[in-house]
């Protein structure tokens, strides 16, 4: 059993890794260890013998290999840890103990010998395929390394976990403020992304100390979007090079809202749950929001957007949501993606539950 990232009668519907781990950890968080099950199942059958998972899965399991496999590992065994942590169980712990160790090995292979981060080929945001090694991805690793250090009481592994962490700290880290990534060549990108939330999201650095303080003031007001009342992942400056959809993500409104109330900002907390709440249609959230504006600079170049997305994803996905966009453009200004998105709805909710409004979510059957 698994999520697809659009309704499962959608043609273009697969199951995405990153999405699978990140529900399956909001909804332990808020508490459905029973009800999770069957995902946790699905999540482990999905993995390959020497420890990694594909970075997205059609429906009937067959991976569909990318650039994002080290990401997907990382946030596969991050994910069966955090259901361990959260439900306290020992007998689950000592089942998954053999995946975990496969996982990591897998990890550690790919950690550069002296900065001790991850080298990646595909991240969360563009470039999905640009080799590098970006905060992302490092940050999920390092949760990796650490929930297993400590729930193994293995020194071996907090020797890796603390590699990474300094890795982080000597190299994606500039004036007080994390940075996104490092292309192959060591060059910083400054740009501010989603993906700065990446070490409190993953709970490697407190979210109400620096440098995480610091990046939060900074998102908060730099990737706001006033035409749209919501926030953008990052800014799409030429989609027909990265790929991106100049849109907003509410996925990143509530991330930014959960930080923030960890960091005890509940007022600007507030502020972005009640965007949250502006941005439904019929009590649902999609994966993006795009203006009928912002789209007509995809469609100008429509040919270089399709080929500038990630490997993995079939050229005939793309296709056929641009063609769904440009029909609904005909009629509406503000357009919707993905309606409705699982994610957006489960982390959602998860930021209402750190804001301390709602006690737990269970899962209906």
């Amino acid at each position: 059993m698994a999520y697809t990232n659009v309704p499962p009668d959608d043609p273009t519907a697969v199951v995405v890794t990153r999405e699978q781990a990140l529900l399956l950890a909001s909804l332990a968080e808020m508490g459905n260890r029973e009800q999770l099950r069957p995902i946790l199942r699905g999540l482990m059958i999905l993995q390959k013998g020497d420890g990694h998972w594909a970075p997205r899965y059609r429906q009937d399991g067959r991976p569909m290999e990318g650039p994002g496999i080290t990401e997907a590992t990382a946030m596969g065994v991050w994910a069966l840890l955090k259901y361990a942590q959260l439900s306290e169980e020992a007998e689950f712990l000592k089942a998954i103990e053999v995946r975990v160790r496969r996982g990591l090995g897998y990890l550690e292979k790919r950690l550069h010998p002296q900065l001790g981060l991850p080298r990646v080929g595909g991240d969360i945001l563009p470039p999905f395929d640009g080799a590098g090694f970006s905060l992302w991805v490092a940050s999920a690793a390092a949760a990796a390394f650490h929930l297993a250090a400590e729930a193994y009481r293995d020194r071996d592994l907090d020797i890796v976990y603390g590699a990474l962490r300094k890795g982080i700290e000597q190299h994606l880290l500039r004036n007080e403020r994390f940075i996104t990534r490092l292309d192959s060549n060591g060059y910083p990108d400054l740009r501010p992304t989603i993906s700065l939330l990446a070490p409190a999201l993953f709970g490697i650095w407190p979210e109400d100390r620096e440098p995480v303080f610091s990046t939060l003031d900074w998102l908060y007001d730099a990737l706001f979007d006033r035409r749209l009342n919501g926030y953008v992942p990052a800014y799409s400056y030429a989609p027909e090079l990265s790929g991106l959809l100049p849109a907003v993500w509410p996925v990143a409104t509530a991330w930014l809202a959960r930080t923030l109330y960890g960091a005890g900002e509940r007022e600007r907390g507030d502020k972005l749950l009640r965007l949250m709440l502006g941005s439904t249609i019929n009590n649902q959230l999609p994966q993006a929001i795009i203006s009928r504006e912002a789209l007509q600079l995809v469609l100008a170049h429509r040919e270089a957007f399709i080929q500038a997305q990630p490997k993995h994803v079939p050229r005939l996905e793309t296709e056929v949501l641009l063609t769904e966009l440009e029909a609904d453009a005909q009629e509406h200004r503000i357009l919707y993606v993905g309606m409705p998105s699982v994610l957006s709805h489960v982390e959602t909710v998860r930021a209402f539950h750190r804001g301390g409004y709602i006690k737990s979510f269970i899962l209906e059957a």
